[in-house]
């Protein structure tokens, strides 16, 4: 399943390739959806725009079953949660480069989910390593919810920035200095 912008090395015009940004405005339900492939939702703009009720997510999946990889990734954004509760993702599951805010609850929660590869929540690929890149890396403004998920592979956090209003109440701080 592919609803995504054209990716810049589609585009023989780089410029306009970050044009072509698809914008959902409403929410995507695909709870129990069996997909044989991958689920490809890179570059998308998941807005609230539609969305009526503050606590419906941008992506309903729980229950998906994905024969390849789930790809929010490459300037993916979420204005409202992505919910992959209990999926099952044969391969990866690709946040790399994503922007999900969720302030008051779930950025992305996958409680329970089977990912059979590993889970990227950092930079693109093509921008490791790479000071020019214009990517910011991947950012969750709201909880990361991986509550009882199996994953086969690795978590990569690298760079990935976490923000959580749950734990800034609870007086967390992050500071330099480690704990002794």
């Amino acid at each position: 399943l592919i609803v995504r912008s054209v990716h810049k090395f589609d585009a023989s015009d780089v410029r306009e390739s970050y044009k072509s940004a698809v914008k959902v405005t409403d929410r995507v339900s695909l709870c129990g959806a069996t997909i044989r492939g991958n689920l490809d939702f890179r570059g998308c703009h998941f807005t609230r725009a539609g969305i009526d009720r503050d606590d419906s997510p941008s992506l309903f999946a729980d229950g998906m079953s994905v024969g390849g990889n789930v790809l929010l990734s490459d300037g993916f954004t979420a204005a409202a949660e992505v919910r992959l509760n209990g999926s099952a993702i044969k391969r990866n599951l690709d946040c790399s480069g994503a922007q999900l805010k969720n302030v008051e609850g779930y950025s992305l929660s996958a409680a329970g989910a089977a990912v059979s590869g590993s889970i990227f929540l950092c930079s693109t690929h093509a921008a490791r390593g790479n000071a020019e890149s214009d990517n910011v890396g991947f950012q969750s403004d709201g909880t990361l919810r991986l509550a009882g998920a199996t994953v086969t592979g690795e978590v990569k956090c690298d760079d990935g920035k976490f923000f959580a209003r749950a734990f800034a109440a609870a007086g967390w701080r992050i500071t330099d200095a480690p704990a002794e």
